[in-house]
């Protein structure tokens, strides 16, 4: 995949993927999550993408223990 570890740890990255490009690598689809305006006990919340376990592709096997799609957060 054209990436080199350069140190060894616990870490947590972050990265944008089109939809096109997500069901490519996970063979899985994600769920859309409509924004939420604010209510009268919150700030609302931000629209996004949901989705259940994701396979680890073969190439990053040996170096990530998971994979997750971060929820819609929530305005403070």
């Amino acid at each position: 995949m054209g990436i080199k570890p350069t140190a060894e740890g616990r870490t947590t990255i972050s990265a944008e993927i089109t939809k096109d490009a997500f069901d490519k690598v996970f063979a899985t689809a994600v769920q859309e999550v409509a924004p939420r305006p604010p209510g009268d006990k919150d700030f609302g919340r931000s629209g996004g993408n949901v989705s259940g376990d994701l396979p680890i592709p073969e190439p990053l096997q040996e170096y990530v223990e998971s994979i997750t799609v971060a929820s819609p957060y929530l305005r403070m």
